[in-house]
């Protein structure tokens, strides 16, 4: 059994447990109260009581009686009652602790993937200088020049770990609350920016426009396929990973933390002609990003 099925069935228990607990004291109540004023009449004065009527000890025994399967039947209807709420709200609560689990499980399916997404990416740099290195060791014959090509490889490879590396401590750590706004917006500009000179076939500069609270960054690329559009801000989301072999897919997610923590939001369209359009739609309280300049 999963971790979150049993946290689903803990937590279905205990609400469970709850609405029962509350039931059971509002039946020991009603069936104590009603008790009680049965007593009551019962112990009244037989002067006060059958004063008119004759027999009095035969109708005190009737009465009895019929207190007594009036007793029995409350006590048949609250335990009906409690057995009701106990069916009923077990199912009510297994759903409520569904629903109150729901995004707890889905961040942790989510955190799950990263770790294993971002395994996956450091693996593959380090297999790559391993292998390298592996075979070269063997060459008995290596020459000067191999031996410097291959260094030169290496190289690259822990320069891409570098990258991969920062992208992933800026995503754990990116607190706008300890940084400047400004420098946050410049940085999601930046972000947009290498994003579209990557996805460009002849890698170039896009045209960013500012409005009263927005940037736009226009690029000439080959624009973004629809079926791709929900998924380009997930973390390792590549929408063609045969275009480009830079990257990792972290850029858009990392801009959208940052927007998110700034309340901004980002909004993405193909353009008519080629290319698409990534937009920074900037809070218009915000004073702060008046004097944001984009080159």
């Amino acid at each position: 059994m999963k971790v979150f099925d049993k946290a689903i069935l803990r937590l279905t228990a205990l609400y469970t447990a709850i609405l029962l607990l509350i039931s059971v004291g509002f039946s020991v109540l009603v069936f104590n109260t009603t008790t009680r004023g049965m007593e009551r009449r019962l112990s009244m004065p037989q002067e006060m009581v059958f004063r008119v009527v004759d027999g009095a000890n035969e109708l005190e025994a009737f009465m009895r009686e019929r207190d007594t399967a009036v007793k029995q039947e409350l006590l048949a209807r609250l335990a009906l009652l409690n057995i009701s709420v106990a069916v009923l709200g077990s199912i009510v609560s297994y759903f409520l602790a569904c629903r109150t689990l729901k995004p707890i499980n889905e961040a942790y399916e989510k955190q799950g993937q990263f770790v294993s997404d971002a395994s996956h990416e450091l693996r593959t740099p380090l297999t790559a200088i391993q292998m390298e290195n592996e075979v070269l060791l063997k060459d008995q014959q290596a020459s000067r020049g191999e031996l410097r090509q291959q260094v030169k490889s290496n190289l690259e490879e822990v320069q891409k770990l570098q990258k991969l590396t920062s992208i992933l401590l800026e995503l754990g750590n990116n607190k706008a609350q300890n940084r400047d706004k400004t420098a946050i917006v410049e940085r999601i500009v930046q972000i947009f920016r290498e994003n579209a000179i990557k996805y460009d076939p002849e890698h170039r500069q896009p045209i960013i426009k500012r409005g009263k609270n927005r940037i736009d960054v226009i690029d000439k690329g080959v624009g973004i396929d629809e079926k791709d559009l929900p998924h380009i801000f997930e973390r390792f989301y590549r929408a063609d990973k045969s275009r480009s072999s830079d990257g990792y897919g972290l850029g858009l997610a990392l801009a959208q933390e940052l927007a998110k923590e700034i309340g901004a939001k980002i909004e993405v369209k193909n353009n008519q002609a080629d290319g698409a359009t990534f937009s920074l739609i900037l809070p218009v309280s915000s004073g702060t990003f008046q004097q944001v300049r984009v080159n």
